[in-house]
């Protein structure tokens, strides 16, 4: 697996710390499952990469529905991605509904989709750890655990941003930046809900 500490060393380490704390609060076993969340996270601080797939092209999708129909319309078209292709997009699925249904848990669940997000981010974290596992990569057993434990781990995103974001030791410039990556999460979060007049549909 790539190094994960090297995206944005020092949000990482602050995502890494709290979210120990809510997995030992939550009685969740540290380890690996930790470390990928943490990098999760502190990927989508770049608000750009929570829809940017640079296996599909230029193409840009937005919502997990979309996301899916491209895999099934490039097998509709003949041009179907390439197996490890494919296994990236259904690995950015798992990160992207483990992130807004952890993250935006209560928009999520306002818009009633919850449960489809549990579903299709578990689905997809098997896809992965079973092309993981072909390929002897000790990553499957990551994305087995994922996907298995799907909601325990969203919940605990859940609990790490209600408890820990707004935790009243954080270093000024952490909270700054959380503050205004929460404010940049929500403002795609809306235009997600609200563009293309999909309101329902685009989920």
């Amino acid at each position: 697996m790539k190094n994960l500490y090297a995206e944005n060393p020092a949000l990482y380490k602050f995502f890494h710390r709290n979210l120990a704390q809510a997995f030992s609060d939550l009685n969740l076993d540290r380890g690996k499952v930790l470390d990928y969340l943490a990098y999760v996270l502190t990927h989508f601080s770049r608000t750009s990469n929570l829809y940017k797939i640079k296996q599909l092209g230029s193409k840009k999708v937005e919502t997990v529905v979309e996301m899916l129909l491209e895999i099934e319309n490039r097998r509709l078209q003949d041009e179907p991605l390439l197996e490890n292709q494919e296994v990236l997009v259904r690995k950015h699925i798992g990160d992207f509904t483990m992130f807004m249904s952890g993250i935006f848990r209560e928009y999520v669940q306002k818009m009633g989709v919850l449960d489809f997000y549990v579903m299709e981010g578990s689905r997809s974290y098997r896809h992965v750890s079973e092309y993981a596992q072909k390929q002897y990569h000790e990553s499957s057993k990551v994305f087995e655990e994922l996907s298995r434990r799907f909601e325990n781990y969203s919940g605990a995103l859940d609990y790490l941003k209600k408890v820990y974001f707004y935790y009243p030791e954080i270093d000024d410039l952490i909270r700054q930046t959380l503050r205004q990556l929460l404010s940049w999460w929500k403002l795609i979060w809306r235009c997600i809900c609200f563009s293309k007049n999909r309101f329902f549909w685009k989920f």
